[in-house]
Parts: C-alpha cells; sequence; structure tokens
C-alpha cells in the first residue's frame, strides 16, 4: 500500500481496476505487517468486510459517492479523540462546559497550527489538556457533585 495514493487509490476504484473489498485487505494486511512493530492502532472495525463489499455493491448500483469513499480501518480516530478531549477539558456532566471547551480546542489548536505549524495543530490541543489537567483535573466547567 505504500506506493499507493489516496488519490490513485480513489482513480482505480473509479475505473473499476480496485475494489473496496481489495482495498480494505490491503490496508488490513499492512497493518498486520507493521503494527507489533508500531503498536499505533487500537483496533480494525470488525464488520470491515462487509463496509467494503456495501461500498462496492453500492458503486456497482451507481451511487454517485460509491467512488468518494476512501476505505481505512482507522476511519474517525481523530474526531472521537477530539471528543474525547473536548469533555474532559469542559468537565464531565457538564454540557455547557463541553460546548464551551469544544471552543477553546478549536481556538488552540488554530493559534498552533498560525503561529507554530500546521503539523502541531492535533499537538496543542492535547498539550492544552494535559496543563488543564494538571492544575484543574475535573476539566474546567464540571459540576461539584455531594458525595455521600
Amino acid at each position: 500500500m505504500a506506493e499507493h495514493t489516496a488519490a490513485g487509490c480513489a482513480a482505480a476504484l473509479a475505473t473499476g481496476e480496485l475494489t473496496a473489498v481489495a482495498l480494505a485487505e490491503r490496508y488490513r494486511d499492512r497493518i498486520e505487517e507493521l503494527d507489533p512493530r508500531l503498536n499505533s492502532v487500537l483496533a480494525i472495525a470488525p464488520d470491515l468486510a462487509e463496509q467494503a463489499a456495501a461500498s462496492d455493491a453500492r458503486r456497482a448500483a451507481g451511487a454517485l459517492l460509491g467512488p468518494v469513499y476512501v476505505i481505512s480501518p482507522q476511519m474517525g480516530n481523530i474526531a472521537s479523540l477530539k471528543a474525547f478531549a473536548i469533555v474532559i477539558l469542559g468537565g464531565l456532566g457538564s454540557i455547557g462546559g463541553a460546548t464551551i471547551g469544544g471552543f477553546i480546542l478549536a481556538f488552540a489548536e488554530e493559534i498552533g497550527a498560525g503561529y507554530i505549524s500546521s503539523g502541531y495543530r492535533d499537538a496543542m490541543g492535547f498539550v492544552l489538556i494535559i496543563a488543564v489537567l494538571l492544575f484543574k483535573p475535573t476539566g474546567l466547567f464540571a459540576r461539584s457533585e455531594r458525595i455521600g
């Protein structure tokens, strides 16, 4: 898979040279080859083959979005990590805190991307979260609850 770009895979999917099932299998094989050394993948979607087959079926039926999907077993990891970070930053159990935490996280990421480097966008958010948790472990807007 290292020799294929996302654009190349999308083109091969569009022309029928490659199926989503084959692409998903290549990704899975590549992960199984490299991940024991890297230890970077938390989990592979258990229904990966079914999702890929469904994408192939949509493409065969003429669905417009079929070739747009790029199959990756790690889809959504960054989004779920950011959602987790926002909840921790704002304070567990505080909807308003999570909303404000989202704005604070986005602001920190954009400041980091603008003034340092766009490569550090995600890192700046997590540095902010570590700093907040060092000084206020319950998050910025956690409700105080009575224990006992």
